[in-house]
């Protein structure tokens, strides 16, 4: 040998065991955040912060690094991982809306590349609402990411305008018809039967049928009143009269819709016959009052006294045939003829005066002349006289 000594010496190495891991979020919608986590060491030191938890949150994109070590085998290592936030996008169905009910309204959740889901389990971008309520959507892009938004939906309610139940006016009144209503939306316009357009309507002076016709943006609604009138009672039974014994009087107090009350027997027709003079009176009392009306009646004998002779001879004297009458006469016609038939004067008036002048204006001759006379009393009786007068106008 060459003096030098070999000797063969075995160590056993053994290697101990280390596996670092790390795992996390790579992808991440900006709504939520991005965690790591880091494992198979004792301490851990982050790029971020410099945090030495094992677990970490990072709030932006990009590269993170975590160095693992296990002291005790003196074992170092470092991972990585990257992170990228989705910027948000945002979904804007509009604000609480109130709209005309008997149209739909359609809410459009639309952005590119996305699903839907709305409430109802619809799965459209759009959807068409006919009912009041709260309406969400949530809407999932490509990258998972969902957003939401919610709106409130309401109606506006169908009206119904009011100017009154029917109703009935007493004379020289008057009756405003207002048409507002609740609930209107706006841009409301009126429409009555005379084509007038404001909010208000009087009624004067005659009664009828009146409508109004409202409208605004979202719906026409009507209504009709019946307007009767009743005038108050202007109660007419008749002139101060005098009339003839035996003639038929009616006292006529006929008010349509009132009552009557004669106080001169307490009987209550609208019609009263007098048998007697005296005073007669009447209350009329109904919807717009009570008012009465009094009327004088008195009977006379009626007699008419007609002269046989008369003397045209300008002396002051009897120059005129005429007649003599206390009651009062209607319908009154006189005729006088000569002893041939002749009209010789004619007279529509009871105190007609006849000087002998003829109907051609002419003078009469002296004679004997027949005369007819008819007229009607206060009673409605017609009465019919004749006889004769004699003129002497020169003296012998």
């Amino acid at each position: 040998m060459d003096g030098n000594c070999y000797d063969t010496i075995t160590i056993p190495v053994t290697f101990p065991s280390f596996d670092p891991t790390l795992s996390g979020d790579t992808i991440v919608c900006k709504e939520d955040s991005a965690s790591f986590i880091a494992g198979g060491g004792q301490e851990y030191l982050w790029s971020y912060q410099n945090d030495t938890n094992a677990s970490i949150i990072v709030p932006d994109s990009g590269t993170y690094y975590v160095f693992i070590s296990d002291t005790a085998n003196a074992c170092l290592d470092t991972l990585s991982i990257h992170v990228r936030y989705y910027d948000d996008f945002t979904i804007d169905l509009g604000r609480d809306t109130t709209v005309c009910n008997n149209e739909g309204f359609v809410l459009d959740g639309s952005h590119p590349n996305s699903t839907y889901l709305w409430h109802s389990g619809d799965t459209t971008p759009t959807v068409e609402v006919w009912s009041e309520g709260a309406y969400t959507v949530i809407v999932t892009n490509e990258h998972s990411c969902s957003v939401s938004d919610t709106i409130v939906m309401s109606f506006y309610p169908e009206f119904n305008p009011y100017i009154g139940e029917d109703t009935t006016l007493c004379d020289l009144a008057t009756l405003v018809l207002d048409a507002f209503t609740n609930g209107l939306t706006g841009d409301t316009t009126y429409l009555w039967q005379d084509n007038s357009t404001n909010r208000t309507y009087t009624v004067y002076p005659e009664g009828g049928t009146y409508w109004v016709v409202v409208s605004d943006i979202c719906y026409n609604s009507s209504d009709t009143i019946n307007v009767d009138y009743l005038q108050t009672p202007v109660v007419v039974t008749g002139r101060d009269t005098v009339a003839c014994e035996g003639d038929p009087i009616v006292l006529d107090a006929t008010t349509p819709g009132y009552t009557y009350y004669w106080e001169y027997d307490g009987s209550t027709s609208p019609y009263f016959v007098p048998t007697v003079s005296g005073t007669y009176t009447v209350l009329v009392s109904g919807y717009c009052g009570t008012t009465s009306s009094t009327v004088e009646v008195e009977f006379r004998d009626c007699d008419i006294r007609i002269p046989n002779v008369f003397t045209p001879n300008n002396d002051g004297v009897n120059d005129v045939f005429k007649i003599e009458y206390d009651f009062e006469m209607f319908s009154f016609t006189i005729n006088i003829y000569d002893r041939w038939g002749l009209l010789m004067f004619s007279s529509l008036q009871p105190d007609f005066q006849w000087d002998g002048t003829t109907t051609t204006g002419s003078k009469s001759t002296d004679g004997v002349y027949y005369w007819t006379l008819g007229f009607s009393t206060n009673g409605g009786i017609y009465k019919e006289m004749h006889g004769t007068v004699t003129q002497i106008s020169s003296s012998k």
